[in-house]
């Protein structure tokens, strides 16, 4: 049966908040790495058949012309469709942000579940 138009407009949301999501995390998992050149974002396409997603940076070139040079971050691919697909690029990217997190130094922060309001 083919997806209502309402259908299809819950669908695209529902991509969008997670392409919301995994540009959240890759900005907090990758911004040693990141410019104010540098512009994320979430592709997919088909890879033999399967869907993939991929988390790539458009960083500037230095040559003077203008151009642009894509960088794959992290990918997702030989999923069944772009939900799944994304949601795999988000437990990947957790356990990343996790590594980011605890390698972090948060000697000068204040713990919020101290606070006595």
């Amino acid at each position: 049966m083919p997806a209502s138009a309402h259908d299809k407009l819950a669908e695209t949301k529902c991509q969008e908040k997670y392409k919301a999501t995994i540009l959240t995390h890759a900005k907090a998992v990758f911004v040693e790495g990141l410019t104010k050149d540098t512009d994320l974002d979430v592709v997919t396409g088909t890879v033999k058949g399967y869907t993939a997603a991929w988390v790539v940076a458009y960083v500037k070139k230095n040559d003077g012309n203008g151009g642009l040079r894509l960088i794959t971050l992290l990918q997702s691919l030989g999923n069944p469709n772009v939900e799944e697909s994304y949601q795999a690029l988000i437990i990947a990217l957790r356990s990343k942000m996790s590594d980011a997190i605890n390698s972090s130094d948060f000697s000068g922060m204040e713990d919020v579940n101290n606070w006595i309001i």
